[in-house]
């Protein structure tokens, strides 16, 4: 942190946002304790892709898309409100296997809308 802002709120407020954008992922802004789709919001213009990483707060662990706290439907209206360039799908934990995991994550998006 610089002054108590964030390095990334600290480098957003200093630089031109035509010229520095961002890469947020919501799994781990959530994990920092903060409202992802509130903090996406205030750096709309900045984000031309998002990670979509989805956090089980119950379980403290990253978890397969539609089984944490993310809101699907949500992110799919914002990402298209906001004009998204990317929505990246990014999971590093498997509660059954890598494939199975991807295979039911697709399904989930597709029915949100989001792909």
């Amino acid at each position: 942190a610089v002054g108590g802002v964030s390095a990334q709120n600290y480098l957003t407020m200093h630089t031109d946002p035509d010229l520095v954008g961002v890469e947020i992922d919501l799994g781990w802004i959530m994990k920092a304790g903060v409202d992802p789709l509130t903090y996406w919001q205030v750096q709309a213009e900045r984000t031309p892709q998002i990670h979509l990483r989805d956090y089980s707060v119950e379980e403290g662990q990253i978890t397969d898309i539609g089984a944490g706290f993310i809101d699907l439907a949500a992110v799919a209206e914002q990402g298209r409100e906001f004009g998204l360039d990317w929505l990246i799908y990014e999971q590093d934990r498997y509660p059954v296997s890598a494939f199975d995991s991807c295979r039911l994550c697709a399904d989930r998006a597709r029915a949100a809308g989001i792909i």
